[in-house]
């Protein structure tokens, strides 16, 4: 399914969801962005995801100053696991 207007939300274990934002789905790759919060400091973080199946893998960046950091994620069905 692709879709131009797709909402969804993200939490982290010390923070409460804060809703996607630019959320697209096209041809198995998900893209959005979302504020996280962390020592009262906000940072924009861009994620890209790939959909094969029931997988999905993919990364966020946050570009901080001149520095771009970067994660990798992965998840199947309803288990998410993260490592970066």
């Amino acid at each position: 399914m692709d879709s131009d207007k797709l909402a969804g939300t993200m939490s982290w274990p010390d923070q409460k969801e804060t809703n996607l934002k630019d959320l697209k789905l096209k041809d198995g790759d998900l893209t959005f962005s979302a504020v996280r919060e962390v020592g009262g400091n906000k940072y924009d973080v861009d994620y890209k995801f790939t959909i094969t199946g029931d997988k999905l893998k993919g990364q966020g960046a946050v570009l901080t100053g001149a520095k771009s950091d970067r994660s990798t994620s992965k998840g199947s069905g309803r288990k998410r696991t993260s490592s970066g």
